[in-house]
């Protein structure tokens, strides 16, 4: 078969014409795939967005929760602190009271103890003034 010009322009033209529509449906099948393998990582994308969107909603939520404690704590430690002052000067007073206490007793101590000498060295003397008016007694009787 003898292959004039024209008859290879035709087989030219005709391999042109299938190798387009080979490469078309080759090329619309390849966008068919990367729009399909693109929706995926979009949907991939936009859950672990949504994802991130919504921990960082929680983490928002806790830090406000942590300076509304935070603000709670500081007024509490203002409390504690005026307390703790109060405490500080009752237990001032309650020391001193003590050792006016302290001394007080000492003091009663030394009393009650002249007292208890005083006491018995009266005892004492009311005895001997019995033993006595007892003697003078016996010696009037017995003539002396």
């Amino acid at each position: 078969m003898e292959i004039d010009e024209k008859k290879l322009k035709e087989i030219l033209i005709e391999q042109r014409e299938e190798f387009q529509r080979f490469a078309e449906d080759k090329f619309e099948q390849q966008r068919v795939e990367s729009q399909r393998y693109m929706g995926i990582l979009k949907e991939g994308f936009d859950s672990k967005a949504q994802l991130i969107g919504e921990q960082h909603g929680d983490i928002k939520k806790n830090i406000t929760e942590i300076r509304g404690d935070m603000l709670v704590m500081k007024d509490d430690i203002g409390i504690i602190k005026s307390v703790l002052a109060s405490h500080s000067e009752t237990l001032a007073s309650h020391t001193n009271m003590t050792g006016t206490l302290a001394e007080d007793v000492t003091i009663i101590k030394a009393d009650v103890r002249s007292l208890k000498t005083a006491m018995e060295r009266n005892v004492d003397r009311k005895e001997s003034l019995g033993h006595e008016k007892r003697i003078s007694v016996l010696e009037a009787k017995s003539g002396r």
